[in-house]
């Protein structure tokens, strides 16, 4: 520390140059498994850093990349702001297509996505009044739901015995209700793919 605090302008630029040479000759060394590795750990590190960082650091963190931009941008000549702009539309222009929404390829991959998540949701059924449906709730070391297990009275008010359950859905209904369903789906994947 002491030699660092004596070093001169001069010396400062020629150690940091020679540690940026060797940097380069590091990376340029390294195989494409260590590449990968280093990039991993860096990404790790990186998630950890932000994970642990407070409000007031992060804040801090977000002010001082906003004003890093606002001197980059000031700092620009006319050609490269003309340059980046140009790449800027390029970018985008690539990223939309002649394709219809859902048939793009990022629009298909959030829906697959979606779809596989309704597909994973379990259904639990309560036994009392034979509905079964995402979220629903049964009591512990049961199969009733919590709204039916604190239904006091007998018969149960959405009970079987109650005539309350409509039994079967009729085939001619089954069909409609897959196509609403699909249709429910494919809309709100859409609306959720614009939500993201």
């Amino acid at each position: 520390q002491e030699r660092l605090a004596a070093e001169t302008t001069e010396e400062r630029a020629a150690r940091l140059q020679q540690m940026s040479e060797l940097q380069q000759e590091r990376l340029a060394a390294e195989t494409t498994e260590e590449r990968a590795a280093r990039l991993q750990q860096m990404s790790e590190l990186q998630q950890e850093r932000l994970a642990a960082e407070t409000t007031e650091e992060r804040v801090a963190r977000l002010q001082r990349m906003s004003e890093r931009q606002r001197e980059r941008l000031a700092a620009e000549t006319t050609d490269e702001r003309a340059a980046r702009l140009q790449h800027d539309q390029e970018s985008h222009r690539g990223a939309q297509s002649d394709l219809p929404l859902f048939e793009q390829p990022a629009v298909r991959a959030r829906m697959s996505k979606f779809h596989a998540y309704l597909a994973a949701l379990e259904s639990p059924r309560c036994t009392t009044y034979s509905e079964a449906f995402p979220g629903l709730q049964l009591r512990s070391q049961s199969t009733e739901c919590l709204r039916c297990s604190r239904d006091k009275p007998t018969p149960k008010l959405y009970s079987i015995a109650n005539n309350m359950d409509p039994g079967l859905v009729p085939p001619q209904l089954q069909v409609r209700q897959t196509s609403c369903f699909m249709s429910y789906c494919h809309t709100t994947s859409v609306i959720l793919l614009f939500l993201v």
